[in-house]
């Protein structure tokens, strides 16, 4: 049984995790609720509302982190297997094995 890896593929899928990433990070739905809660100063629920922004924020950071390592992950295994096939095709040429 061989392993085959398409290494373009497989850095395409990283730079579309790492662009997800960037997508959580810059979602303003935290910042819509302390809006709200700026328009509620003074009530109980601008306490809860500042919460929940800090907590969904904390949350989509985590998860954008998470979105970083595991592109840059498949990104640098796809460098790593490409350079490595890379290598073995120079090696393989100047053997003059196969020509």
């Amino acid at each position: 049984m061989t392993l085959r890896l398409d290494v373009d593929k497989a850095r395409q899928a990283g730079r579309e995790v790492l662009a997800d990433g960037e997508g959580l990070r810059a979602d303003q739905t935290p910042a819509s609720s302390r809006e709200a809660a700026a328009g509620l100063e003074g009530l109980d629920v601008a306490d809860a509302l500042r919460a929940v922004a800090d907590g969904q924020e904390a949350y989509l950071r985590r998860f954008a982190d998470g979105h970083d390592w595991l592109g840059n992950a498949v990104v640098e295994a796809a460098d790593t297997v490409g350079a490595t096939d890379e290598d073995g095709a120079a090696v393989i040429e100047r053997s003059g094995v196969g020509t």
